[in-house]
């Protein structure tokens, strides 16, 4: 993971989790809150790096510099997954698009978005708040208000996600054959981007209101849609061969989870504008926090037979 070359140590900041199968070496500084993604490699070897606060360096991403030279990355910086990286500068806020090029010398200005798979040339300078791309890259548009604000969920995203690898740690385990059995922990929980400049789950609102895609390229077999008050709980049941979605249409709801039969359990609070999707065999309950809205899906048809009862307790 981290090695030292030539006397050159690497150096990470409060709150950085670094992948164990990342390799950083040599004359490296990350700064805190960062992640460095599995397969990731930093070489400050006959170079320097450095990487600000925030920074999400993706999986399979190489940064490097030439020799007695630093390849500079700003604060709350996005590299996206197999970007190559040897560019002098990186400013704030920039994004990195998968497999992206940034050749030796380049520069990248402060919030610019550089596309997936572009090729910045060698001393080329991408000025601040553009967005470019191509082969070689160049200025497609300025950066709009809804690319700062779905960078900015995709940045926090990944503070996050390196506060709780630090927490929960990445354990080595034997391969699971067959069908494995699902657990609590593969419930898939996420909040639906803002805007409509990209494809996927999202939502809108314009002058007509609001706008919910909340499924896309999925097959659907039961729809249903549900109030629940403030105080009361509907479900505790879990269903032997139907997986379940539901979106939060409004309100707030607190959901308790466990394995079926109940041997684990977990609470969220589920918000407006967030989705749960919930595997075949795990127990679920929903308490009104709030009088809330919720919409669900699944791609199977509801069978009175498949769902069966269960105490969760409180």
């Amino acid at each position: 993971m981290f090695f030292e070359y030539n006397e050159r140590r690497p150096r990470i900041g409060a709150g950085t989790y670094v992948s164990e199968t990342a390799q950083v070496i040599g004359d490296v500084v990350i700064g805190d809150t960062c992640y460095v993604g599995h397969g990731a490699i930093l070489r400050g070897d006959y170079g320097s790096i450095t990487v600000g606060n925030g920074t999400a360096v993706e999986e399979g991403v190489v940064i490097h510099a030439p020799p007695d030279q630093c390849c500079r990355i700003g604060r709350s910086v996005t590299i996206g997954h197999g970007a190559v990286v040897h560019a002098a500068r990186v400013g704030d806020r920039a994004v990195v698009g998968m497999g992206a090029i940034l050749s030796i010398a380049s520069e990248v200005g402060d919030g610019a978005i550089i596309a997936e798979g572009a090729v910045v040339k060698m001393r080329q300078i991408i000025e601040r708040n553009v967005v470019a791309g191509g082969n070689p890259a160049h200025v497609i548009r300025g950066v709009a208000e809804k690319d700062v604000e779905y960078w900015k969920m995709g940045k926090q995203l990944y503070v996050d996600l390196a506060a709780k690898y630090l927490e929960k740690g990445m354990h080595r385990v034997a391969a699971i054959t067959g069908d494995a059995v699902p657990t609590i922990d593969d419930i898939i929980i996420e909040r639906l981007p803002e805007g409509q400049g990209f494809d996927g789950a999202k939502r809108w609102i314009d002058e007509k209101g609001e706008f919910v895609q909340v499924s896309y390229r999925e097959d659907i077999g039961h729809v249903a849609f549900f109030e629940l008050r403030r105080g009361q709980t509907r479900g505790k049941h879990y269903h032997g061969m139907k997986e379940e979605v539901f979106y939060v249409v409004s309100g707030a709801l607190e959901a308790t989870f466990a394995s079926g039969p109940p041997n684990r359990k977990k609470k969220v609070t589920l918000e407006k504008g967030m989705k749960v999707h919930v595997p075949a065999g795990i127990a679920h309950s929903f308490y009104g926090i709030e009088d809330s809205l919720v919409v669900e899906y699944s791609p199977q048809y509801y069978d009175r037979a498949d769902t069966v009862n269960v105490d969760m307790g409180g």
